[in-house]
């Protein structure tokens, strides 16, 4: 969105004869009087064949000053007074040469007007214009600092304190701002109408906001319309097929030859990433010193590494991998061959279960493809080891669930005398929540579901060994072992005696299991013909009245 005061600039040009080669040539060479340079500049503003035809002339002189520092013969020493003729020579080229690259930053930029300030090529009236194509770009607004010419790695742009504002339907604050910001580029892409070099982001603090609704703020980046949860675990054809190629190393199909944008390497350094869950509340997780590089051919898929931290020290947060290509009309692929996560607050992630509370640490790989972000997320994939450290799942004691069904067994006096002898049991089984030492096993992430095999979860009171899966709308299922402590396992046998040939020599007593449905609502019962066949060998007769009893559905469940 070009600010009226630009298209004001521009319309109020008169229109006059086209250039003519004499008067291009003096331009470029500066020799031109103040009021003849504005002529051209004001006609060259307005005229977009004298605006190539200056770009082009520009470029021609570029890459023949290039070659003749380079072919030019080492000279011997001269004369005295010859350094200060040098030095005023160089000055006087320096300067042309930043007049010539001016007309290219111009046309790049999309606003002609600037050139009519072309021969001074003040930052003060490059910025107006660049920040009004930002906001085109993204249609958000875009503020910054200060903007200065640097040669830093060649020539470029430096922009301090660039901010780019929130969708205010998100939050109020920004969602991007910078220390510093320095674009590199090649004068003869510029000059040609085209953005190809690198981008070095120093200190940047970026906001990712997630609605209730489960839309981000950064799928409204230049006006787009989140896609919701219309689209939310569809995984399209296109989608699986750019993973396919990606995986035989095909390159992608339908990159634009010639794209405005080719960044052949970008660096983020020191950067901050806040990422909240407006639908959770709390705390936003904070992933800090988050270090990025990224390199890269355009049009192919690029390399890209990052790593952070999250709280303290031990905090770790590290991927490498390859995403890309985004040019033209194709999917992006993610294909992070390395994520390392140490210690994460899994409380703080967005979309993780509300109940669970603990830190995340994960060693695998991940692979996703797609241009939203809601597409991204529905097509991950991966696997790797993952384990949650000293937490609790908040809302329900399973222990007290469990000895609270017990009690409505046969037998069920003697288990609530049983925890009224135990002081220690009596009180655990009053806490609000059920508390783990450890949580982990093999995640394999598919699209909307993930399996851990091998789950591995200890708690005070019993530990579980099962299979397990957690849907994508949040939904559970799992199968496996449990083994209760043995103040537990004496509630247990006081209710059914006859199970004390599946007790073990500490007095723990393992039972096999099936739990299904959301954490709210979970269903957890005792798997009667696996509990069946391991004791139908010892003693049949007195325990066939309590198994009697579970095969109720009401009695040998336990929620």
């Amino acid at each position: 969105m070009m600010s009226d005061v630009l298209k004001k600039a521009m319309g109020d040009l008169p229109l006059e004869p086209h250039v003519d080669d004499a008067l291009l040539a003096a331009y470029l060479d500066g020799a031109l009087e103040e009021s003849q340079r504005q002529h051209v500049e004001l006609h060259a503003a307005h005229c977009s064949q004298c605006a190539q035809d200056l770009a082009a002339a520009a470029s021609v002189e570029i890459e023949a000053d290039a070659v003749a520092r380079v072919d030019r013969p080492r000279r011997k020493p001269e004369a005295a007074g010859a350094p200060a003729l040098r030095s005023k020579t160089s000055r006087s080229t320096s300067g042309r040469m930043w007049m010539r690259l001016a007309a290219g930053i111009v046309l790049v930029a999309g606003a002609s007007w600037l050139t009519v300030q072309a021969s001074r090529f003040g930052a003060d009236r490059l910025e107006p214009v660049l920040l009004a194509q930002l906001e085109e770009w993204t249609e958000r607004r875009v503020s910054s600092d200060t903007l200065s010419l640097t040669l830093a790695g060649g020539p470029g742009i430096e922009i301090a304190g660039l901010a780019i504002d929130d969708d205010p339907a998100f939050s109020e604050s920004s969602f991007l701002h910078t220390r510093r910001v320095t674009l590199n580029v090649h004068p003869s892409a510029l000059l040609g109408g085209r953005l190809e070099g690198s981008v070095d982001v120093d200190g940047p603090v970026v906001r990712l906001v997630r609605s209730p609704g489960g839309n981000w703020n950064v799928e409204t980046l230049g006006g787009a319309t989140p896609s919701g949860a219309a689209r939310r675990g569809i995984v399209s054809a296109e989608i699986e097929q750019a993973l396919d190629d990606a995986a035989n190393a095909i390159s992608p199909t339908g990159v634009d030859p010639n794209p405005r944008v080719q960044l052949t390497s970008a660096s983020i350094h020191d950067g901050t990433l806040e990422i909240a869950d407006l639908g959770r509340g709390g705390a936003a997780l904070r992933v800090k010193n988050v270090d990025i590089s990224y390199h890269g051919t355009p049009g192919q898929r690029a390399s890209v590494s990052l790593e952070g931290r999250v709280g303290s020290a031990d905090d770790r947060i590290a991927l490498r991998g390859e995403i890309g290509p985004f040019e033209g009309n194709v999917v992006p692929v993610y294909r992070l061959r390395e994520v390392e996560l140490e210690a994460v607050p899994v409380s703080e992630i967005p979309g993780s279960p509300r109940a669970v509370d603990g830190q995340l640490t994960f060693d695998g790989h991940l692979e996703s493809a797609g241009r939203a972000l809601v597409d991204i997320v529905a097509a991950a994939r991966g696997a790797g080891e993952m384990q949650l450290c000293c937490g609790a799942f908040e809302g329900r004691n399973l222990a007290r669930d469990f000895v609270s069904e017990l009690t409505d067994l046969p037998g069920g006096e003697r288990v609530r005398a049983a925890v009224r002898a135990n002081a220690a049991l009596a009180s655990a089984l009053q806490a609000t929540g059920t508390t783990y030492d450890h949580l982990g096993g093999v995640a394999d992430l598919r699209p909307g579901t993930l399996h851990l095999a091998g789950l591995e979860l200890d708690t005070p009171l019993f530990r579980a060994d099962a299979d397990a899966s957690i849907g994508l709308e949040g939904h559970l299922a799992a199968e496996g072992d449990l083994r209760v402590s043995a103040d537990l396992g004496h509630v247990i046998l006081a209710a059914a005696p006859a199970l004390a040939s599946l007790a073990a020599s500490d007095g723990t007593v393992e039972l096999p299991f099936r739990a299904s449905g959301s954490w709210e609502n979970l269903r957890i019962e005792l798997d009667v013909q696996r509990l069946l066949a391991r004791i139908e060998k010892s003693q049949p007769a007195p325990w066939l009245d309590w198994l009697a009893s579970l095969l109720e559905p009401q009695s040998a469940r336990f929620s």
